[in-house]
């Protein structure tokens, strides 16, 4: 029998491109700090790198889509925090976005093209 392998669908990054990738999922943090760098940060990197690297591009799409996705939630919890569901809804928003941010900075630091779960995706 013929074993064939299956080849990666796009090269491997290289290390500097798995660190500014860690580095644009890690950003999404700083909104915790500072309001609106959470945003700003990582839209920036992405903008500035994402013709060094399509790995970078990919990684900046996902998580520019990630915070427009977060947004949207949170802007819906505010509106529901009329009544108290909102107030969860902003509550587990916090939780994912810290613990996805983290997940999302381990799986590109092994060089995973890393795609969030139940996003909208609207830069391509």
């Amino acid at each position: 029998m013929d074993s064939q392998q299956s080849t990666p669908l796009f090269d491997p990054p290289t290390k500097e491109e798995r660190n500014w990738a860690v580095i644009l999922h890690l950003s999404v943090l700083a909104g915790v700090v500072i309001p609106w760098a959470g945003f700003v940060i990582p839209f920036g990197i992405w903008l500035i790198k994402k013709q060094d690297s399509p790995f970078i591009d990919r990684q900046g799409k996902e998580v520019i889509n990630f915070l427009i996705t977060a947004s949207l939630v949170g802007l819906i919890g505010i509106v529901l925090s009329i009544i108290a569901i909102g107030i969860v809804v902003i509550m587990v928003l916090v939780v994912a976005v810290f613990l996805l941010s983290i997940l999302s900075a381990i799986k590109v630091s092994d060089g995973e093209d890393y795609r969030y779960p139940f996003i909208l995706r609207l830069i391509r």
